[in-house]
C-alpha cells in the first residue's frame, strides 16, 4: 500500500482583509488508491477533530502521496498527527 499526505484547508480572512487559505491539520494514511485515502482521511480528521463531518472544520481537502513514507507530517500547531491505521484498513 501507498502512504498519502491529506490536507485539510479553510478559508479565512486574513489581517488586510483578504481570504487566506490555511491549513487546519495534517493527516497520514494507507490505502490502494488515491480516493481511498481522501476517504480514510476524511474519518481520521473527524475522529481526531471530533466532528461528525469534515466540512464543518475544512473547506477543502488535498491528498498526495507521501515523498518520504516513514516521515511523519507534523499538523499547523506543531503536534504530530496520527493515523488512524484501523480506520485507514478498512478503506484498503
Amino acid at each position: 500500500m501507498t502512504k498519502y499526505i491529506a490536507r485539510f484547508m479553510k478559508n479565512v480572512l486574513g489581517e488586510n482583509g483578504h481570504e487566506v487559505e490555511i491549513c487546519q491539520r495534517v493527516v497520514e494514511v494507507e490505502a490502494s488508491t488515491k480516493n481511498r485515502a481522501c476517504e480514510a482521511a476524511k474519518l481520521s480528521f473527524c475522529q481526531l477533530e471530533n466532528v461528525g463531518e469534515w466540512w464543518l472544520h475544512a473547506d477543502s481537502i488535498t491528498v498526495s502521496a507521501a515523498r518520504n513514507p516513514g516521515c511523519v507530517p507534523r499538523d499547523p500547531a506543531g503536534a504530530v498527527s496520527r493515523t488512524l491505521a484501523g480506520k485507514a484498513m478498512l478503506l484498503a
